[in-house]
């Protein structure tokens, strides 16, 4: 594998940063990579999202590697040559160097040849809003691929670079965006009884939320309700607000868990919006599914690792944060893990984070192992 190319690819990844369902010049770039090679097919999901295939057309397993597409909303303060040349749009979640790491492994099993079996590398939009694997799903040309694998890994920055970081059963949360909206009467300022304001129920629903929650990290029942914006009334001294709206990150361990939360949060704002005279309307976005390790798929993950001699850290509790990978791995067996970028790198989501290249080949040979475990 030729480092200093992927490295450049890399690079040219991250200075055309593109949000989610809008990486069409991210997948232009993807594709020129594979123009000298012609013995995979392609088929295309949307705007941007596209499957890369390599068919033997021998039979044997067929085995997924997904890499996500969009970058974020943030502005990259970083002022290396290779900065984001989209302002305001950067890969802050190293997504960049996952496409790399997938082009890079696609393109080497091209060059070899694939004796049996198929193998589909999957560039998908949109994980950060957690539409892109959803979205996927909804394609029968994606369904009817009968997939027997599916794999994917994240970077992780505060483990040792290139270190592997598994875990059986939840690898990461469910979550979800959460908006309640209120609907009351305004009035005059100086006759509030006049009217209904949100303003008691939203306080109300926010010291509620706080007796919802298990924050015991190693409890199996683990909920995170994290308040994220709070809107009401307008710069109108003489008026009593009748319209407000407060938002929150609901997130559980299991997707069963989440459920029960989203029941029992709507449960208390009834009762809040009943005694407050207010009618209200609960809207969902950014819907997570936990993400799921099958014990077979994690066990091909260890011992890929363990045969390579690579630093392996089993977790023993999931991450807290989501991926949409789990909406695949909810569908079809299947395994993410973790590649550590450093402990002294920034932490993902900042503004001065970037991708660090020299764990590109860790993750090329780990995906190699694990398809070559697979295939035969």
């Amino acid at each position: 594998m030729n480092l200093d190319y992927y490295k450049d690819f890399r690079k040219k990844l991250h200075q055309n940063a593109e949000l989610a369902f809008e990486e069409v010049n991210t997948k232009k770039i993807i594709l020129e990579h594979f123009a000298k090679f012609d013995n995979y097919k392609i088929i295309e999901f949307g705007k941007a999202s596209f499957c890369l295939i390599i068919d033997s057309e021998i039979e044997g397993k067929t085995i997924l590697f997904r890499t996500e597409l969009d970058a974020l909303p943030i502005v990259e303060i970083n002022d290396f040559a290779h900065k984001s040349l989209n302002p305001n749009v950067s890969h802050k979640c190293g997504h960049d160097g996952h496409i790399t790491i997938v082009s890079a492994l696609a393109s080497k099993i091209l060059e070899e040849g694939l004796e049996k079996g198929k193998v589909i590398f999957l560039f998908q939009s949109a994980e950060e809003t957690g539409e892109g694997a959803v979205d996927i799903l909804k394609y029968e040309e994606f369904t009817s691929m009968q997939i027997d694998y599916c794999f994917a890994l994240h970077n992780i920055p505060g483990y040792p670079k290139s270190s592997i970081i598994n875990k059986e059963g939840v690898f990461s949360s469910a979550s979800t965006g959460y908006i309640v909206k209120l609907f009351g009467k305004t009035s005059h300022a100086a006759e509030p009884e006049n009217g209904y304001n949100p303003a008691l129920a939203i306080s109300k629903i926010i010291n509620i939320s706080n007796s919802l929650i298990n924050i015991d990290i190693k409890s199996d029942d683990f909920t995170l309700i994290t308040p994220i914006q709070i809107n009401m009334g307008s710069e109108a001294f003489g008026t009593s607000a009748g319209y407000g709206e407060v938002k929150f990150t609901l997130r559980a361990y299991s997707n069963e868990v989440l459920q029960e939360l989203i029941k029992n949060m709507e449960s208390e704002i009834s009762k809040i919006c009943s005694i407050e005279k207010l009618e209200y309307k609960i809207e969902f976005k950014e819907y997570f599914f936990a993400n799921n390790n099958d014990k077979e798929s994690n066990d091909i993950i260890v011992d890929s690792a363990n045969s390579m001699n690579i630093n392996l850290i089993t977790k023993e509790i999931p991450f807290k944060w989501s991926e949409d990978f789990g909406a695949i791995s909810s569908r079809y067996k299947g395994a993410m893990f973790g590649l550590g970028s450093g402990e002294d790198c920034p932490a993902l989501h900042n503004p001065d984070y970037d991708f660090p290249d020299d764990i590109i080949e860790t993750g090329v040979n780990m995906f190699y192992e694990i398809y070559k475990r697979v295939i035969n």
